[in-house]
């Protein structure tokens, strides 16, 4: 990852040690082989932001582990444990 400084809305490269305003900017986008990762339309939009797309291994869910562990640990301790009634009632509960 290529690290950049957010400071009067425009990007520079002397990004100073410390400061919150420093905000990786990523280079790939990996995912999985997932129909919705490989439209013409999602790829339009991530080349659009200068990503490169890269997938997975298809039934190899390892190679994407990270990902999948955050899923797996939001489901284990959030999404669980409660009977979502609206898009905003799980956004509220997941942001707390």
């Amino acid at each position: 990852m290529v690290q950049r400084c957010v400071s009067n809305d425009h990007f520079s490269n002397d990004c100073p040690l410390g400061t919150l305003d420093c905000v990786p900017v990523p280079l790939m986008l990996r995912s999985d082989n997932s129909l919705v990762f490989t439209t013409r339309n999602f790829t339009v939009l991530v080349r659009g932001y200068g990503l490169k797309q890269e997938f997975i291994k298809p039934h190899f869910p390892q190679q994407n582990g990270m990902v999948e562990r955050v899923i797996r640990t939001l489901k284990k301790q959030c999404t669980h444990r409660h009977r979502f009634e609206t898009l905003q009632h799980t956004s509220r509960v997941i942001g707390d």
